[in-house]
């Protein structure tokens, strides 16, 4: 069986202890994902802090950044997709809790490679409203 490549991205900004340690608290919800690679780009006071403790838990499977442009979170994002070169990218956003087994999160990612999947929302929302933007795409 071919398995699928995952690619974990994040690029943010921890610039207190209390979005340090909700960091840290997002990463160990998911951190046994089956991921092959995680491109993290930190911006902030703490950042240093972030890399040191990424670093330590994920040894060469991170590739980790502290650019910040001024141009904008979009721009310094972008200047990382070379960086990815997977199946599937998952947005990592650092102070949202895996609530499931990680096993599940990796069969996600399988089912989403079988089925030819191309996007999932997996956060975010808003109360039904993100779904209105694809409502005129004809979905499996």
């Amino acid at each position: 069986m071919i398995y699928p490549t995952l690619t974990i991205f994040s690029n943010f900004r921890i610039n207190d202890e209390k979005r340090f340690i909700e960091m840290q608290d997002s990463f160990n919800s998911f951190k046994d994902i089956k991921a092959q690679k995680w491109v993290i780009n930190v911006r902030g006071i703490y950042a240093k802090n972030v890399i040191d403790f990424i670093k330590n838990e994920l040894g060469d499977n991170a590739l980790l950044f502290n650019n910040e442009s001024g141009r904008g979170w979009f721009y310094d994002s972008r200047a990382l997709l070379k960086y990815i070169n997977s199946d599937f990218v998952m947005i990592w956003v650092e102070d949202h809790i895996n609530l499931q087994k990680v096993s599940i999160l990796d069969s996600v990612v399988n089912e989403m490679f079988v089925s030819k999947s191309d996007y999932l929302n997996y956060t975010w929302w808003f109360f039904g409203k993100s779904n209105n933007m694809y409502n005129k795409i004809s979905k499996n």
